[in-house]
């Protein structure tokens, strides 16, 4: 599994995809919003969104480390199940 830090699905997204597709690895994508069909088109295994309830961007930027991490403890216990 490949975990990255991006903004949007520009440059890093289609390299972290290449390199991914190259090893046969899945590409998750956490982020704040996401537009799942532009991950999927972009060739991205799944997409979460940390996001768990509507809020200020003040909020959402003070909350968001927290919510990556219960984002990405919720996806890994499904991996590892």
């Amino acid at each position: 599994i490949r975990w990255l830090y991006f903004h949007g699905l520009g440059g890093s997204a289609t390299v972290e995809y290449s390199i991914c597709k190259r090893h046969n690895v899945p590409l998750i994508v956490c982020a704040g919003k996401v537009n799942i069909d532009s991950c999927y088109e972009k060739g991205i295994t799944a997409c979460f969104s940390i996001g768990n309830e509507i809020s200020s961007l003040e909020k959402a930027l003070k909350d968001g480390e927290k919510n990556l991490e219960k984002t990405s403890e919720n996806i890994m216990r499904l991996l590892l199940r």
